[in-house]
């Protein structure tokens, strides 16, 4: 909930700023037109706000798109990008930047998306609880016929995942419940989802 109030207080002035600039801008565009000047560069202004207004709309959006509470055809790329860009306005991972790498070309999976939701934030949330981290490195990737979900801590000095056996449990009956398994990592874990039931396009 916290990262949510952060979210919004940060859409509210992410949008506001530009939307103020775009403002003045269209009002001395008008005024130089009005005169007959060339307004030179105001047309680059513009959309530079534009596009600031809409990168982050698509993040909301990527984030808060309804979905249903059975299995569907998801994106997991699109997935995991769009929970590690939310985690950034959670003030625990404040210093601890996640970098995302995605795998090219992955097939998509069928899962219950809100399961996936849980696992990711679980695992991530971790990361910083568990001690001094100063990266978290995220990526998609094939492996033979699966798709890997690997998160990495890099911690100075370097120490185990940071999963306690109760939560380490929890997460890994949910990934089960998505067909997948939970692997520890000499730094984080792995999340292996086999290729679902039937063929799927590529995500």
């Amino acid at each position: 909930m916290a990262a949510l109030a952060t979210m919004a207080a940060n859409v509210s002035h992410e949008v506001g700023n530009p939307l103020a600039v775009i403002s003045g801008l269209a009002e001395g565009l008008a005024e130089q037109e009005a005169r007959g000047a060339v307004a030179a560069g105001t047309s680059r202004l513009l959309l530079e706000q534009t596009a600031r207004i809409a990168r982050m709309t698509r993040q909301v959006a990527d984030f808060a798109t309804a979905r249903s509470q059975g299995p569907e055809w998801v994106d997991v790329n699109a997935m995991v990008k769009a929970m590690c860009d939310f985690l950034l306005f959670d003030r625990r991972f404040r210093g601890t930047p996640i970098e995302f790498q995605s795998g090219a070309a992955l097939p998509a999976r069928e899962l219950v998306p809100d399961h996936l939701n849980e696992v990711l934030m679980s695992l991530l949330q971790a990361c910083v609880e568990g001690g001094p981290c100063t990266r978290i490195g995220v990526t998609t990737t094939s492996r033979g016929d699966s798709l890997v979900i690997a998160l990495a801590c890099e911690a100075t000095p370097a120490r185990a995942p940071p999963l306690p056996e109760a939560r380490l449990e929890s997460v890994r009956r949910r990934v089960a419940q998505m067909g997948g398994t939970l692997l520890l990592t000499a730094s984080g874990v792995e999340i292996d989802l086999p290729p679902s039931r039937k063929p799927a396009a590529a995500a």
